[in-house]
């Protein structure tokens, strides 16, 4: 059985994690729980079938406060006797075709880092550069997996990323360079439909009819799309609801 890890922090919209739960009660083909580890509980969450964690998202005291330390996750994951490996999502990532494996790796791309740090004022990608940074000072490669699509964990493996447990660098682009694979990887945008500009909305919708993606995922620029397709797509409660 697959464990699949959610975060949970308050949104904008606050609708996100019910729709990517639906998405994957529909689409995905094997046997999995779900884990919420949250600094709230929807009033709508079956408790009976999602095991919930009431677990606050500090803010790191190394980087910007707008960034949550998810990390504070990670180490509960890692203390667990029950949890060898797990599937780390995030709420506004949604399953849109059926599929019957999480093990794919994908990544955005393969460049080394050259950008300055201090370049950008986006904490995110800040820690981003930080991570690239550290990898291509130690020898290692420095490809960028931060696709916002699920991803495989080894929890004993990441128990010596000691960074990413801090919250100074971002788990997946840290935890693949370091511990692979490094071939036969597979391109995120060709299986996905990313909406993080709201310039980009009607073009986002006109790519979703067309079938051809597995995943579809958005930042707070590309509610409009999510607030559109996700009540269509996915109507029904799944049995992760009261």
């Amino acid at each position: 059985m697959e464990t699949i890890i959610y975060p949970l922090i308050p949104s904008i919209w606050g609708e996100e994690i019910k729709y990517s739960l639906r998405s994957i009660d529909k689409f995905l083909n094997l046997d999995f729980r779900v884990i919420v580890y949250g600094s709230y509980k929807p009033n709508w969450l079956n408790t009976n079938v999602v095991e919930f964690v009431l677990s606050p998202i500090f803010e790191s005291s190394v980087v910007p406060k707008v960034q949550f330390n998810q990390g504070i996750i990670y180490k509960k994951i890692i203390a667990r006797e029950d949890i060898d490996n797990f599937i780390f999502f995030n709420d506004d990532i949604y399953l849109i075709q059926p599929i019957s494996s999480l093990d794919k790796v994908y990544f955005r791309d393969t460049k080394l880092f050259t950008e300055p740090v201090n370049k950008t004022n986006n904490s995110w990608r800040r820690l981003l550069q930080n991570t690239r940074r550290r990898l291509q000072n130690e020898g290692n490669t420095s490809y960028n997996f931060e696709t916002h699509i699920p991803y495989k964990i080894d929890a004993k493996k990441l128990s010596s990323l000691l960074p990413v447990l801090e919250g100074t660098e971002l788990l997946a682009t840290s935890y693949y360079n370091t511990f692979g694979p490094k071939e036969n990887l597979c391109r995120c945008n060709a299986v996905k439909t990313g909406c993080y500009d709201t310039h980009a909305v009607h073009s986002c919708i006109e790519e979703l009819k067309l079938d051809t993606h597995i995943w579809f995922n958005h930042n707070d620029n590309g509610l409009a799309v999510a607030k559109n397709v996700l009540p269509k797509m996915f109507p029904k409660k799944s049995k992760f609801e009261c």
